[in-house]
């Protein structure tokens, strides 16, 4: 057994290298990038000065592939995808349930047991302290760490940021690891619109962006904002002032259930009347039907051709370069909208 607040080490695949010990040396090459020196790390031929004595990058691509699409890499996962080769390699890590990942659930399930928990059972049982928040953390390392699946955990981490509810945060201590597993993990290679659905349904979003106080009579309009300066079609994808105001009241009664603590649609609380956003619209006649009317228009920004572009940009620019190529964006974003949102291809 491992002493307790420590992680037990799982037996790697001979002759592994640690990722902490992989992101320590990363460390001190910085260091001695910085002193003007380009160190060979990978092998005489494997580094290349590209913009100056204090840059350097690998021109390998499956090493390339591997910094972009896992947490770092192994002699293991080095020797892997040259092996398989690299649409292979990708293949797999695309299909995350074809991958062996024993060890690491088995590490999970055995260390935070309480990351399963309901909402309900996480409230009564924490009782506002905020040691979930905190197994969150450390489960989130361990998996970056240890998981073979690691395309998907990078895409987790992508998708939490874009989807942001901050852990550990004061307002939601007993609901963020439910929002880690119902809604970023669940869908991380899932669809978009089947994401961002999950996400204005979930009490953790709701909390986080004051939705869960904002009524017809007193409109909050953190999370409509958020909805599409963050969540979609982004600062410059075409909206305004009103757009931005007419989005809050459409999210009206979208809220939580107190007793329970899961989301819950209160209609008295619901705005009713037309409403609009770009190029959506509904007639919003009842109360009854507004969980409907905000449902279709959270579908309607995920479909969006500038959610699209969004995200093929952030995509590109976390996988293949720090400044995409615009036609790379753009093919992406049609590859997005023709399927769907649909994440994987």
């Amino acid at each position: 057994m491992a002493a307790r607040g420590t992680l037990p080490a799982l037996q790697p695949e001979a002759p592994q290298v640690s990722r902490r010990v992989l992101l320590r040396t990363a460390a001190i090459g910085a260091a001695v990038g910085a002193s003007g020196v380009a160190p060979a790390l990978l092998g005489a031929g494997r580094a290349s000065a590209i913009a100056g004595p204090r840059t350097f990058v690998s021109t390998d691509l499956d090493l390339h592939m591997l910094g972009r699409a896992t947490y770092g890499l192994t002699p293991g996962s080095v020797k892997k995808i040259q092996k398989m080769g690299r649409n292979a390699w990708l293949d797999q890590q695309l299909a995350p349930e074809t991958i062996d990942d024993s060890a690491c659930e088995a590490l999970i399930a055995g260390r935070f047991p309480d990351l399963s928990l309901n909402i309900y059972d996480a409230v009564r049982k924490y009782e506002g302290g905020w040691d979930l928040l905190f197994q969150l953390g450390m489960a989130t390392i361990a998996r970056a760490s240890w998981s073979k699946r690691q395309l998907f955990e990078v895409m987790v981490d992508f998708w939490s940021n874009h989807l942001n509810v901050t852990n550990p945060s004061d307002n939601v201590w007993g609901n963020r690891h439910d929002y880690d597993r119902n809604v970023i993990r669940k869908h991380a290679l899932g669809k978009f619109s089947d994401m961002l659905a999950a996400s204005a349904t979930h009490p953790a979003m709701m909390l986080y962006l004051n939705n869960a106080e904002s009524t017809r009579y007193a409109p909050n309009e953190n999370y409509g904002r958020e909805l599409l300066e963050l969540h979609s079609v982004g600062v410059e994808g075409g909206y305004d002032e009103t757009d931005m105001r007419q989005s809050a009241l459409i999210m009206t009664g979208f809220g939580i259930d107190w007793d329970t603590y899961e989301f819950h649609y209160w209609k008295d609380y619901h705005h009713t009347g037309p409403v609009q956003v770009m190029g959506w619209s509904s007639p919003n006649g009842s109360a009854t039907g507004g969980l409907a009317v905000g449902l279709s228009y959270v579908d309607y920004l995920a479909h969006h051709p500038s959610t699209a572009h969004r995200i093929a940009y952030k995509l590109c620019r976390r996988f293949v370069s720090d400044v995409p190529d615009e036609t790379l964006v753009t093919s992406l974003a049609a590859t997005y909208l023709a399927n769907d949102t649909a994440i994987v291809p």
